[in-house]
Protein backbone atom coordinates (compact mmCIF):
# COMPACT_ATOMS: atom_id res chain seq x y z
CA UNK A 1 0.00 0.00 0.00
CA UNK A 2 1.13 3.45 -0.56
CA UNK A 3 1.31 6.12 2.10
CA UNK A 4 -1.77 7.87 1.23
CA UNK A 5 -3.90 4.08 0.73
CA UNK A 6 -2.51 3.52 4.35
CA UNK A 7 -3.54 6.69 6.26
CA UNK A 8 -7.13 6.48 4.44
CA UNK A 9 -7.40 2.56 5.15
CA UNK A 10 -6.14 3.57 8.87
CA UNK A 11 -8.58 6.82 8.87
CA UNK A 12 -11.32 4.76 7.53
CA UNK A 13 -11.09 1.94 10.13
CA UNK A 14 -10.25 3.54 13.80
CA UNK A 15 -10.04 7.20 12.63
CA UNK A 16 -7.50 9.88 13.48
CA UNK A 17 -6.00 8.29 17.25
CA UNK A 18 -5.43 4.80 15.53
CA UNK A 19 -3.87 6.45 12.25
CA UNK A 20 -1.80 8.95 14.44
CA UNK A 21 -0.28 6.31 16.39
CA UNK A 22 0.24 3.70 13.82
CA UNK A 23 1.87 6.56 11.45
CA UNK A 24 3.97 7.87 14.50
CA UNK A 25 5.05 3.99 15.20
CA UNK A 26 5.61 3.48 10.90
CA UNK A 27 7.58 6.91 10.61
CA UNK A 28 5.15 7.67 7.45
CA UNK A 29 1.96 9.85 7.28
CA UNK A 30 -0.42 10.08 4.49
CA UNK A 31 -0.41 13.66 2.30
CA UNK A 32 -3.39 15.43 2.73
CA UNK A 33 -2.75 16.92 -0.46
CA UNK A 34 -2.79 14.13 -2.41
CA UNK A 35 -6.54 12.77 -0.59
CA UNK A 36 -7.98 16.15 -1.62
CA UNK A 37 -7.16 15.51 -5.14
CA UNK A 38 -8.25 12.26 -5.57
CA UNK A 39 -11.48 11.32 -3.87
CA UNK A 40 -12.86 8.49 -6.37
CA UNK A 41 -15.16 8.56 -9.50
CA UNK A 42 -18.94 8.34 -9.95
CA UNK A 43 -20.69 5.72 -12.38
CA UNK A 44 -21.52 7.40 -15.54
CA UNK A 45 -24.84 9.14 -15.79
CA UNK A 46 -26.92 9.62 -19.91
CA UNK A 47 -29.81 11.94 -20.69
CA UNK A 48 -31.59 11.17 -24.01
CA UNK A 49 -34.79 13.99 -24.80
CA UNK A 50 -37.35 13.35 -27.75
CA UNK A 51 -39.87 15.27 -29.11
CA UNK A 52 -42.50 12.89 -30.25
CA UNK A 53 -44.81 14.84 -32.75
CA UNK A 54 -47.70 12.19 -33.79
CA UNK A 55 -49.62 12.88 -36.78
CA UNK A 56 -52.17 10.06 -36.79
CA UNK A 57 -53.69 8.15 -34.55
CA UNK A 58 -51.39 4.93 -35.19
CA UNK A 59 -48.67 7.28 -33.83
CA UNK A 60 -50.36 8.82 -30.87
CA UNK A 61 -50.87 5.01 -30.25
CA UNK A 62 -47.09 4.24 -30.82
CA UNK A 63 -45.88 6.90 -28.72
CA UNK A 64 -48.18 6.46 -26.02
CA UNK A 65 -46.75 3.01 -26.07
CA UNK A 66 -43.47 3.79 -25.37
CA UNK A 67 -43.31 6.33 -22.70
CA UNK A 68 -45.69 3.84 -20.87
CA UNK A 69 -42.62 1.10 -21.51
CA UNK A 70 -40.23 2.70 -20.07
CA UNK A 71 -42.34 4.49 -17.21
CA UNK A 72 -43.03 0.65 -16.23
CA UNK A 73 -39.71 -0.77 -16.90
CA UNK A 74 -37.31 1.99 -14.85
CA UNK A 75 -39.76 0.86 -11.94
CA UNK A 76 -39.42 -2.43 -9.54
CA UNK A 77 -41.73 -5.21 -9.37
CA UNK A 78 -43.25 -7.11 -6.49
CA UNK A 79 -41.98 -10.62 -6.06
CA UNK A 80 -44.29 -13.37 -6.51
CA UNK A 81 -44.98 -16.11 -3.95
CA UNK A 82 -46.05 -16.43 -0.32
CA UNK A 83 -43.65 -13.13 0.81
CA UNK A 84 -46.75 -11.20 -0.44
CA UNK A 85 -45.55 -7.18 -1.27
CA UNK A 86 -42.40 -7.24 1.15
CA UNK A 87 -39.73 -8.41 -1.26
CA UNK A 88 -39.34 -6.20 -4.77
CA UNK A 89 -37.14 -7.32 -7.62
CA UNK A 90 -34.80 -4.45 -9.13
CA UNK A 91 -36.24 -2.68 -12.28
CA UNK A 92 -35.06 -3.96 -15.76
CA UNK A 93 -31.78 -3.13 -17.33
CA UNK A 94 -30.74 -1.10 -20.50
CA UNK A 95 -28.24 -1.85 -22.73
CA UNK A 96 -27.49 1.02 -25.10
CA UNK A 97 -25.83 1.16 -28.50
CA UNK A 98 -25.55 4.21 -30.69
CA UNK A 99 -25.96 3.19 -34.44
CA UNK A 100 -25.29 4.07 -37.87
CA UNK A 101 -26.22 3.16 -41.02
CA UNK A 102 -24.07 0.83 -43.03
CA UNK A 103 -24.14 2.07 -46.34
CA UNK A 104 -21.77 0.13 -47.45
CA UNK A 105 -23.85 -2.93 -46.86
CA UNK A 106 -27.93 -2.49 -47.41
CA UNK A 107 -29.60 -4.87 -48.79
CA UNK A 108 -29.83 -5.18 -52.56
CA UNK A 109 -32.83 -5.05 -54.53
CA UNK A 110 -32.24 -6.18 -57.41
CA UNK A 111 -29.62 -4.35 -59.34
CA UNK A 112 -30.33 -0.85 -56.87
CA UNK A 113 -30.03 -0.53 -53.11
CA UNK A 114 -33.06 -1.10 -51.62
CA UNK A 115 -34.39 2.67 -50.19
CA UNK A 116 -36.71 0.95 -47.60
CA UNK A 117 -36.05 1.52 -43.86
CA UNK A 118 -36.42 -2.20 -43.66
CA UNK A 119 -33.52 -2.91 -45.60
CA UNK A 120 -31.33 -0.87 -43.72
CA UNK A 121 -28.44 -2.46 -42.03
CA UNK A 122 -26.63 -0.69 -38.92
CA UNK A 123 -23.85 -1.58 -37.38
CA UNK A 124 -22.16 0.26 -33.89
CA UNK A 125 -21.29 4.00 -34.02
CA UNK A 126 -17.27 3.81 -33.51
CA UNK A 127 -17.65 7.39 -33.09
CA UNK A 128 -19.78 7.71 -29.75
CA UNK A 129 -18.40 5.31 -26.17
CA UNK A 130 -19.79 2.28 -25.51
CA UNK A 131 -21.95 1.81 -22.53
CA UNK A 132 -22.09 -0.41 -19.82
CA UNK A 133 -25.39 -1.77 -18.63
CA UNK A 134 -27.67 0.85 -17.15
CA UNK A 135 -30.59 1.46 -15.39
CA UNK A 136 -32.91 3.80 -16.04
CA UNK A 137 -33.25 6.47 -13.02
CA UNK A 138 -35.37 9.30 -14.80
CA UNK A 139 -38.60 9.06 -17.43
CA UNK A 140 -39.67 12.78 -17.43
CA UNK A 141 -42.63 13.84 -19.58
CA UNK A 142 -43.91 17.37 -20.80
CA UNK A 143 -47.32 17.55 -22.87
CA UNK A 144 -46.62 20.90 -23.43
CA UNK A 145 -42.94 20.95 -24.67
CA UNK A 146 -43.56 24.86 -26.48
CA UNK A 147 -45.51 26.09 -23.16
CA UNK A 148 -48.91 25.66 -24.86
CA UNK A 149 -51.18 22.97 -24.67
CA UNK A 150 -52.04 21.58 -27.94
CA UNK A 151 -54.32 18.77 -28.42
CA UNK A 152 -56.06 17.11 -31.34
CA UNK A 153 -60.18 16.36 -30.98
CA UNK A 154 -59.29 13.19 -29.55
CA UNK A 155 -57.23 15.20 -26.36
CA UNK A 156 -54.41 13.59 -27.39
CA UNK A 157 -51.32 15.78 -27.47
CA UNK A 158 -49.84 17.19 -30.51
CA UNK A 159 -46.36 17.09 -29.36
CA UNK A 160 -44.66 15.22 -26.01
CA UNK A 161 -41.61 15.80 -24.93
CA UNK A 162 -39.64 12.79 -23.48
CA UNK A 163 -36.74 12.37 -21.02
CA UNK A 164 -34.64 9.16 -19.89
CA UNK A 165 -31.85 9.13 -17.73
CA UNK A 166 -29.83 6.30 -17.54
CA UNK A 167 -27.20 5.10 -15.00
CA UNK A 168 -24.02 2.72 -15.73
CA UNK A 169 -24.33 -0.31 -13.20
CA UNK A 170 -20.14 -0.38 -13.02
CA UNK A 171 -17.73 2.01 -12.69
CA UNK A 172 -15.47 2.65 -16.11
CA UNK A 173 -12.06 1.96 -15.38
CA UNK A 174 -8.86 2.88 -16.89
CA UNK A 175 -8.76 -0.30 -19.12
CA UNK A 176 -12.08 0.20 -20.38
CA UNK A 177 -11.43 3.52 -22.20
CA UNK A 178 -8.85 1.50 -24.41
CA UNK A 179 -11.89 -0.60 -25.12
CA UNK A 180 -14.19 2.04 -26.70
CA UNK A 181 -15.87 3.03 -23.39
Amino acid sequence: LTNIGIGALLGGVAGGEVQAGLSASLGMTSNPYEEMMFSGITFRTFNFDFVFRPESADEITVVDTIIKAFRQYSRPSFQNGTLGKTVMNYPMEYNIEFLTADRGNTKMKGNKADDDASGEVYKRNEHLPLIKTCVCEKVSTNYTPQSVWAAYNSGAPVAISLSLGFKEKELVMDTDVDGGY
